[in-house]
């Protein structure tokens, strides 16, 4: 318990909503989906003009690159949807959940053991309407639900969260 440090405070969850889940996902990713965008933007920009460079040369081959064009919008875009759902489904795995925010790090008790991270190990954290989502990488996230909190428990926690954790 000495590693973990001194409780400053504790949150219990017992539910969270999809749409919270959701929110979060977005809040969490959306650094990595405007990368992602601009790279699409430029994949697509090259097959436009690659095509459009072709289609004096050779049409089909031209048309075959637009068709290519099509193919990868469409699944780039389901990709994205696949994963907005994903986000949902796994709304209330593991719940209720107690966490202990601590000196050194974040304590996570569910009814299957419990996991500690030190603040060292989190990329940072995101504050949406209605949630507070910490990330420990850039891909994984705990969603907090604000309407699980009182007022001066969601004011300590973001004061403690500032203090340790880099906003994303």
């Amino acid at each position: 318990m000495l590693e973990r440090g001194q409780a400053l405070l504790t949150v219990s969850i017992d539910n969270i909503e999809t749409a919270e889940y959701q929110q979060a996902y977005k809040a969490i990713l959306r650094k990595d989906r405007q990368s992602l965008t601009i790279t699409y933007v430029i994949v697509m920009f090259v097959f436009f003009f690659l095509a459009y460079w072709l289609f004096d040369r050779d049409p089909i081959a031209a048309g075959i690159v637009l068709a290519i064009l099509l193919l990868l919008l469409g699944y780039f875009k389901s990709q994205e949807v696949r994963q907005l759902r994903a986000a949902g489904t796994r709304a209330n795995k593991d719940l209720p959940v107690r966490i202990i925010f601590t000196e050194n790090g974040m304590l996570g008790e569910t009814q299957y053991g419990e996991h500690f991270r030190k603040w060292e190990g989190f990329a940072g954290y995101t504050e949406t309407q209605g949630t507070i989502a910490l990330a420990p990488t850039h891909r994984t996230y705990s969603v907090i639900p604000r309407r699980a909190l009182d007022p001066a428990t969601i004011a300590s926690l973001q004061r403690l969260l500032q203090e340790k954790l880099k906003r994303l």
